[in-house]
């Protein structure tokens, strides 16, 4: 809950006031640093209690949660906004990354590319996934050990790729493009995978020492400047990322991360970054010292109606269809 909220909060903060939070796109790495722990460590256990994974169940949980919010969201703004027929296939198709590094503007809709790459992500981990579980069958090895070898060679792939672009000036490629990015889900994936060994190894004491510098890092980063186009930038940030959601997850609720005031906007968070951006874009000008503020609450009522409303309802109705 309270690193999901964090994330959205760096995000809102970022987009109306770019100048005075250069890096606070920061938000977007800690997000896929949450899904990947999430998702790959669900698919892990699912996988080591029925020996396999299914398809139809993750995919219909994904479409379950993503698409009402989503869908309404678009069918409010789209005539306000008014985006072109491109922009709007690109977000319905999950495909708004590959538009916007391609150069294409896709305005007040331009937060979608984050949800482009997680729903990418999203389709092709499962059989990632599978293929390195049917390799550890067919070898006899290990599952961690496997999964790890497998995992490590597409992280390492992934961050090489975004070091690579960065250094021949495809910024916009390098930030957006799924494969560049997929550094952050599958260190994610890795540290949900040994979460409980890292635990132990680190003890309560050295993981809180880790996440809070973790943590601190992460506001500096913010605040200081623009972040992406430095090699080591890259590099550093998924694991200030991956220790931050470590350091909640295995914590108890007395965490201050974990408290119910942050728990709360953490479940609502995907409604309150599909809103932001597309509520700047409504609204009439406002100071830069207040638009935070106003955006953030109003995106706090929508999400929570949203919520409350048409998320959970259809969820409570759909999701026992697809559960394992």
């Amino acid at each position: 809950g309270g690193p999901r909220f964090l994330a959205r909060v760096r995000v809102i903060k970022h987009h109306p006031n770019a100048v005075r939070l250069p890096g606070g796109g920061i938000g977007v790495d800690i997000f896929f640093a949450i899904s990947g722990f999430l998702i790959i460590g669900l698919l892990g256990e699912e996988y080591i209690k029925k020996g396999s994974i299914n398809f139809l169940k993750f995919y219909g949980r994904r479409i379950i949660r993503l698409l009402p919010a989503l869908w309404t969201m678009l069918a409010i703004t789209v005539f306000f906004i008014k985006p072109d027929l491109y922009t709007l296939i690109s977000i319905l198709f999950y495909f708004s990354n590959w538009l916007l590094a391609s150069g294409h503007k896709i305005g007040f809709y331009g937060h979608t590319w984050s949800l482009s790459v997680e729903e990418q992500f999203y389709i092709v981990l499962p059989v990632i996934l599978w293929v390195i579980l049917k390799t550890s069958k067919v070898f006899g090895a290990k599952f961690k050990l496997v999964i790890t070898i497998g995992l490590g060679i597409l992280c390492s792939a992934s961050v090489i790729g975004r070091v690579y672009l960065i250094w021949v000036g495809e910024l916009d490629y390098a930030y957006n493009i799924t494969g560049a990015r997929a550094g952050g889900f599958l260190l994610g994936g890795m540290a949900a995978i040994y979460a409980q060994e890292i635990q132990n190894c680190l003890r309560k004491f050295g993981l809180g020492i880790l996440g809070a510098i973790s943590l601190f890092f992460i506001f500096k980063y913010a605040l200081t400047h623009h972040i992406y186009s430095e090699t080591v930038d890259v590099i550093v940030i998924p694991f200030l990322c991956v220790f931050l959601v470590l350091w909640a997850s295995t914590q108890n609720d007395k965490h201050f991360l974990n408290k119910k005031i942050l728990v709360y906007p953490g479940t609502i968070s995907y409604g309150i970054y599909l809103w932001h951006y597309p509520l700047i874009g409504l609204l009439p000008e406002i100071q830069p010292k207040f638009i935070f503020i106003v955006i953030f609450i109003l995106s706090m009522a929508v999400a929570s109606f949203s919520w409350h409303f048409i998320e959970k309802p259809f969820s409570r109705k759909f999701k026992p269809l697809f559960t394992v």
